[in-house]
């Protein structure tokens, strides 16, 4: 059996988990089959970070310009898709595809829907129009607007190449209702990163990093760049001050703990694309000891693994929470949107949501425009809002305790959605 996965996010901790729980799986499922990861364009050092060392995987990142991208793109903009095939781009795409027995969509976040990415539109698209079996795994879909003349034709687009996938997961409510609303044959999972619990040993420099004795792992987020997804207003500085004065009030009520905090953003080229930065302006603002910044450098297992060893998890980025479920580590959720509400629902645990957006507003009557970067307008005092934030943060953390339900539950839905699938792929073996 032969596999190629196209559309792998990249530049996260979360992202290359789950893309290693899928490869795995399919490793151990499937142990005569060969799989492709497809990518175009894409900075090597980013692929490298997602490569599993296996014999059976190849991953192929075919180099493209603007110039071939936007042909392409206008093309299925217009349904013009024999066209593509003079774009010597999509030719190579199209080879890639037509070598494979299925064709699988990598898990990720709602890139058909909200984000309207017309690049990962394409991808499923040529792949269907390659005459293979197409698998939508594990991701995000909706919501389709009809605000606009170019949404109506993504929505359009959109909804034909899932309504013609061999095989869709979904794996928030969200989505469900989503395409239960449009009338879509799916499978419910959560995120696919449960498929696998790494067992690893920290390397000798995070062990001595983080130190002996007890800590607690923080993830925050710079946020600015997602202000549009949940009608912010806040400013760098703003962020800084919540995530700061959050750390020191975790340091006075756990004394005996320190703070590991863990970037999930990798080889990023500007400051909102680089959590290690944004962490280390936070510690230094703190300017305690106790504070300790690990290298965005890490891969997602030593991840896993630091999060293993904690006392609790209090994260502000959806994979600091799949990883703390996988872990059975107990977790306090800093919400700012509905996605990781939707896993949480699944899974029972929506007591766990600590609601900032809000907490992250600057005062009223004074929203400046977002700082290139911090250090620049200060934002002044917490308002009221993120007091109460905060005081409901550490309430939740004094009542934390492992829960092995919401791991057990988490790990038997994704199960029987790659089950689902391995029967999908079987069965179309036998029919050819």
């Amino acid at each position: 059996m032969r596999f190629l996965l196209i559309n792998q996010p990249m530049f996260n901790r979360g992202d290359e988990a789950a893309h290693k729980a899928l490869v795995y799986a399919l490793l151990q499922r499937f142990p005569d089959c060969s799989i492709e990861v497809l990518f175009t364009g894409r900075p090597q050092e980013a692929v490298e970070e997602c490569r599993v060392d296996d014999q059976r995987l190849t991953y192929t990142n075919l180099p493209v310009t603007e110039r071939y991208l936007n042909t392409y793109l206008r093309r299925l903009v217009w349904n013009l898709r024999f066209l593509w095939f003079l774009n010597p781009v999509a030719r190579k795409i199209a080879r890639c595809c037509r070598r494979a027995d299925w064709i699988i969509s990598s898990p990720g976040d709602k890139s058909l829907g909200a984000r309207y990415d017309w690049d990962h539109l394409f991808f499923v698209s040529i792949a269907e129009f390659a005459g293979r079996h197409v698998a939508y795994y594990g991701r995000s879909i909706g919501p389709f607007p009809d605000d606009s003349t170019e949404h109506r034709r993504f929505n359009f687009l959109a909804k034909r190449v899932l309504r013609r996938a061999d095989f869709i997961s979904l794996r928030d409510p969200e989505s469900c209702r989503i395409a239960d609303a449009a009338g879509l044959q799916y499978v419910r999972t959560l995120d696919t990163a449960f498929l696998y619990t790494p067992m690893v040993q920290l390397p000798q420099e995070v062990a001595t990093a983080i130190g002996e004795g007890e800590y607690i792992v923080l993830v925050p987020n710079y946020l600015i760049p997602s202000a549009k997804d949940f009608n912010g207003h806040s400013t760098p500085s703003q962020v800084k001050l919540f995530f700061a004065e959050l750390s020191r009030r975790i340091l006075e009520q756990f004394p005996s703990h320190r703070i590991v905090m863990l970037p999930q953003l990798f080889c990023g080229h500007d400051y909102a694309s680089r959590d290690e930065d944004f962490f280390d302006d936070i510690a230094a603002d703190v300017a305690d000891d106790r504070m300790v910044v690990l290298p965005d450098t890490l891969p997602s297992e030593c991840h896993q693994a630091v999060i293993a060893g904690a006392s609790c998890v209090v994260g502000a980025r959806y994979h600091s929470i799949v990883f703390a479920i996988n872990n059975d580590v107990p977790f306090v959720t800093l919400n700012y949107e509905n996605r990781i509400l939707g896993m949480l629902e699944a899974l029972g645990k929506q007591d766990r949501v600590v609601d900032i957006t809000l907490a992250l507003e600057p005062p009223r009557g004074h929203r400046p425009q977002a700082e290139a970067r911090m250090g620049g307008q200060e934002a002044g005092a917490l308002t009221f809002e993120a007091e109460v934030a905060i005081a409901r943060i550490l309430d939740r953390m004094q009542r934390l305790a492992p829960d092995a339900d919401a791991r057990q539950k988490a790990k038997e839905a994704t199960a029987a959605c790659f089950d689902r699938f391995a029967e999908a792929v079987k069965a179309s073996a036998k029919s050819r």
